[in-house]
């Protein structure tokens, strides 16, 4: 799917759409900032497909890191999942098409099945009343 004029909010309520959709795609990665803190993408335009293949892998395929892990079959669903999702949101815009292709390699995706969890104990008269 690639961006087309037809794709192109005409209403105030199909722009609000768009705009929560990319939102939402965005919420979906995270991006180093100039202090070395990690902060929500700020731009859909940074998104690239191999972006939203990695996404799709850790949550699709249980976890997996790679395409090259995945059966041929396994690999053809991969490619329609990152088809609808990139359908979905309406990505990519028009002004970037060129840089579509491949992964943007600031990004990361949060992966809540294999990043680390941090936790503190706490003891259990914290909860006590």
């Amino acid at each position: 799917w690639e961006a087309t004029e037809e794709a192109t909010p005409r209403t105030p309520a199909e722009v609000d759409v768009q705009c929560l959709k990319h939102l939402e795609l965005c919420s979906w990665f995270s991006i180093r900032t100039s202090n070395g803190k990690r902060d929500i993408c700020p731009d859909v335009r940074q998104i690239r497909r191999g972006n939203i293949e990695q996404w799709v892998l850790s949550y699709f395929f249980d976890g997996a890191e790679s395409n090259s892990e995945l059966t041929d079959q396994e690999f053809c669903e991969l490619q329609e999942l990152v088809d609808a999702v990139a359908h979905w949101a309406q990505v990519p815009l028009n002004d970037c098409l060129s840089h579509w292709a491949g992964k943007n390699e600031g990004l990361k995706c949060f992966r809540m099945r294999n990043d680390p969890f941090p936790a503190v104990h706490r003891p259990l008269l914290t909860y006590v009343n």
